[in-house]
């Protein structure tokens, strides 16, 4: 009887829980600062698609992209391409 009622009766105080806490806290908050220095910053205000022709399924989507990234601040170019293989070996120098 004498145990159980002894186990029952212990609560942490907040002294206790802010001892236990608090470091961890502070030890977090000086990663985040650590770390914010080297953080990259928000995704580019600019963005490219490489299309194939002008009549292709792809220009309609990149075209799709444009209308809706405009939207939101992200300027869209749509490039024409000769093809696939134009498009890989990325010939398009701003």
């Amino acid at each position: 009887m004498l145990f159980f009622s002894a186990c029952i009766e212990f609560q942490p105080k907040i002294g206790d829980k802010l001892k236990t806490f608090l470091p961890a806290l502070l030890l977090a908050m000086l990663g985040f600062a650590a770390a914010y220095p080297f953080v990259d910053p928000a995704p580019p205000d600019m963005l490219s698609f490489s299309v194939g022709s002008k009549q292709g399924q792809y220009d309609a989507h990149a075209l799709a992209y444009q209308d809706y990234l405009k939207q939101r601040g992200i300027t869209v170019y749509v490039l024409e391409s000769a093809g696939s293989l134009e498009n890989v070996e990325g010939e398009f120098k701003f």
